[in-house]
């Protein structure tokens, strides 16, 4: 089930080095947000503080409705592929619930589902890591995070060192497998058509010590079409986001 976020306050800090500084942000259950900001700002560090891998300095971060936080499943799908190169592509997806003690034929089947949602062909399923392109290597990576129903999924600029066509495929693949599952979403990118196209809402973050210096409404409606990239409002809406992001409104 998706989850809805609560940061309230959030700050981190390392010795006497400040990364976020009073994070205020409420995402709802199913919400996709996605996430704008400077290299380095901290984008990544907000991500590992909502999948509870680090700890804020100051504030709290509830997940889940009602007055007590509750236990969540977070997904990461990183830019690097981490997949493990001794294993094949099936072998890789089914290695959480092997982790989590599934029985073999329970997670390979699993794995075969998910396989199928993100559209890696069959026999493509037994090669190894170095077998695959980048593109199916990233498939296999998104259908790892999925195989263990999050009711998160983080996002760390997955498809930076991807072509632009590559890239634009996943994000529709993406869109349809959040619009067919509804998992809370955050995506970091530095890519700000890739930012409008996936989200909802838009955060934008500021340089180190990091605040939110906007949250942006997406104006427009799901389902999104490949074509809503070459209308005149998306390019303008991108031209304002990117001109914010410089400092010029």
């Amino acid at each position: 089930m998706p989850f809805p976020i609560n940061v309230r306050d959030v700050s981190l800090s390392f010795g006497s080095e400040s990364i976020l500084q009073d994070l205020n942000l409420e995402i709802q259950a199913g919400e996709f947000i996605t996430v704008l900001g400077p290299s380095g700002c901290g984008k990544t560090s907000l991500l590992r503080i909502i999948a509870g891998l680090q700890l804020p300095s100051t504030g709290e971060l509830q997940v889940g409705g009602g007055t007590q936080p509750q236990r969540h499943r977070a997904s990461f799908v990183f830019q690097d592929p981490t997949l493990l190169p001794w294993r094949n592509a099936l072998d890789n997806v089914r290695l959480p619930l092997e982790l989590a003690g599934t029985s073999r034929s329970a997670s390979i089947s699993a794995a075969e589902d998910n396989l199928n949602l993100v559209g890696l062909q069959a026999t493509d399923r037994d090669k190894y890591p170095r077998m695959l392109s980048g593109g199916m290597r990233m498939r296999v990576l998104l259908a790892r995070a999925l195989v263990g129903n999050p009711d998160v999924l983080l996002f760390d600029e997955p498809f930076a060192a991807l072509d632009d066509l590559l890239r634009q495929r996943l994000n529709e693949d993406i869109m349809r497998l959040w619009m067919q599952q509804q998992w809370t979403a955050l995506f970091v990118t530095h890519n700000v058509a890739e930012a409008v196209f996936l989200g909802q809402r838009i955060v934008i973050m500021s340089d180190r010590p990091a605040t939110i210096r906007a949250v942006m409404d997406v104006p427009f409606s799901f389902p999104r079409s490949p074509k809503l990239r070459a209308t005149a409002d998306f390019a303008e809406f991108t031209g304002q986001l990117s001109a914010m992001l410089r400092g010029e409104s």
